[in-house]
Parts: structure tokens; C-alpha cells; sequence
């Protein structure tokens, strides 16, 4: 079997090493973009960044809303959104 001559520079732990690095950055493409739809003058895009983190932790919309100093409405409204990633999409 011919080795490719990636796998010959980086071994197969190694092409592993890089699939993994290579989701995790379409991953992170993808929250960016879905960010950028979500359309907002409440909420700067690292307070938008901030509650995603939040989201991913588990914390509950009124805990996000102490933490950023703001409505729990505004938080809920935000999150609610249809532009906002999904759990499924966080995770």
C-alpha cells in the first residue's frame, strides 16, 4: 500500500492530529458566520461571543443576564432568534 506524502511527513497519529484540527476550525468558521447573521444593536459581537460561551457552559438565561448587566428579556430575546446557533450547532 502507497503512503501518502503527508502521512510519510506526519505519521498516522499525526493525520489524526490534523482532522481534528481541521474540524475544530470548521467548526469555529461556522459559529463566526452564524454570529455574523445575527443582526443586533444591543449586544456587541464579544458580548455576543461572551453568551455563546455562557450557552455552551449551561448557564440559564437569567444567570447570562446578571453577567452581562442586562435585561433577562433582551438575553432571552437574543438566544431565541432563529439566526442563533442551536445547541446542536454549539456542541
Amino acid at each position: 500500500m502507497k503512503r501518502s506524502k503527508v502521512e510519510k511527513e506526519v505519521g498516522p497519529g499525526g493525520m489524526m492530529l490534523r482532522a481534528i484540527e481541521a474540524q475544530a476550525h470548521a467548526h469555529n468558521r461556522y459559529i463566526k458566520k452564524k454570529l455574523d447573521e445575527v443582526k443586533t444593536d444591543l449586544f456587541t459581537y464579544d458580548e455576543l461571543l461572551k453568551i455563546l460561551d455562557m450557552q455552551v457552559a449551561g448557564e440559564s438565561c437569567v444567570a447570562m443576564a446578571k453577567k452581562m448587566e442586562r435585561p433577562e428579556v433582551q438575553v432571552r430575546h437574543l438566544i431565541n432568534r432563529t439566526a442563533w446557533p442551536g445547541p446542536r450547532q454549539i456542541g
